[in-house]
């Protein structure tokens, strides 16, 4: 199953001044979002919502707020979950095993017959 794969960056938690600096971000939030084409066509979603702290490296050149790209802003996500046990081959795989569920149900919910009259 080949799933296409795009981060969102939500929103930043920022720090008004720390070592000197102004606006440091501290934590981030993103959402994770997979989707799955099958052969006729048909799109399958799902996602994962998450926010993961920030360190700040001294020893890394400080990047001021309005610098931050959409880019830099998911290799911080990745550098940070990836320290984590729940690292981002985890995040994709919990939204992989949704979107597998969307395609081969194991439980399908339904309305007893007797509302469907």
């Amino acid at each position: 199953m080949n799933i296409n794969y795009t981060w969102e960056i939500t929103h930043f938690h920022l720090t008004p001044s720390a070592n000197g600096k102004n606006n440091v971000v501290k934590k981030i939030a993103f959402t994770c979002h997979g989707e799955y084409v099958d052969g006729n066509g048909q799109s399958f979603k799902d996602e994962w919502t998450g926010a993961t702290l920030v360190e700040f490296d001294a020893n890394e050149p400080f990047i001021e707020l309005d610098q931050i790209t959409q880019e830099i802003a998911e290799r911080f996500v990745f550098i940070s979950e990836n320290k984590k046990q729940r690292n981002i081959d985890w995040i994709k795989n919990k939204v992989k095993s949704r979107i597998e569920e969307q395609v081969n149900p194991k439980v399908l919910v339904v309305q007893p017959p007797f509302l469907q009259k």
